[in-house]
């Protein structure tokens, strides 16, 4: 368990790190994170000395990531800016009054999908190799899947109650989902991830979330399509 009221050294680099992976390389997605934690843990403080020290120790973990494709590809001097950015952001986050807190599930909830559909829909694949049958080098990964709907886990507290959230407001429909689901071609991108994960992970299938047959599709495809 974290501490709830002060945000040591490690579990600091344990959220910078997992909101980094999280995003899929989405800097505004991976500012929603963020501004989760600040909002369930308002005790968080980053100072600037920490925030610097933050930025030197995670360097060689974020270049590292990036270099294996584990992340968006950047050089060396991109990932340095956008960590020194983000952990500015991070800091700067701690300190600002709290966001609404369903907001930040809906807007999450979306970012999950979208990023999901650029990776797995638009770009065919995430470019990782090695084995598959490994989450971090499956090219076909969707976060969606893999941490809402098949129930897997960070490790880092405050994100597993973020994803605890989320997969509820998934399986049970509420409305949380429903105000996720209402916006410009999200049902159809979250049917086509579905889609995507199922043909490619036959051994482990999720169940279809779209249930309001062709017709929702057919004006979603409209929205996007033209």
């Amino acid at each position: 368990m974290d501490n709830q009221q002060i945000l040591t050294p490690p579990v600091a680099r344990q959220i910078f790190l997992e909101s980094f992976h999280l995003s899929q390389g989405d800097p505004i997605l991976q500012g929603y994170l963020l501004r989760y934690v600040a909002t369930c843990r308002p005790a968080w403080r980053l100072s600037e000395q920490s925030c610097q020290r933050l930025c030197i120790q995670l360097l060689p973990t974020i270049h590292a990531l990036t270099a294996r494709s584990m992340h968006c590809p950047l050089s060396r001097w991109k990932a340095r800016r956008e960590l020194t950015s983000m952990a500015e952001v991070m800091r700067v986050t701690f300190d600002q009054a709290r966001a609404d807190h369903s907001e930040l599930v809906i807007s999450l909830l979306r970012g999950f999908i979208f990023r999901d559909w650029r990776f797995l829909c638009d770009l065919g694949g995430r470019p990782r190799s090695g084995d598959p049958s490994l989450p971090h080098h499956d090219p076909y990964l969707s976060f969606f899947c893999h941490y809402l709907l098949l129930g897997h886990q960070t490790g880092v507290d405050v994100f597993d109650e973020l994803l605890a959230e989320m997969r509820e407001a998934v399986t049970s429909r509420n409305a949380l989902y429903e105000a996720a689901m209402d916006y410009p071609s999200a049902t159809l991108c979250l049917s086509e991830v579905l889609a995507v994960h199922n043909a490619k992970h036959s051994e482990r299938p999720v169940p279809g979330l779209v249930s309001d047959g062709d017709d929702m599709l057919q004006e979603e495809k409209e929205v996007v399509y033209g």
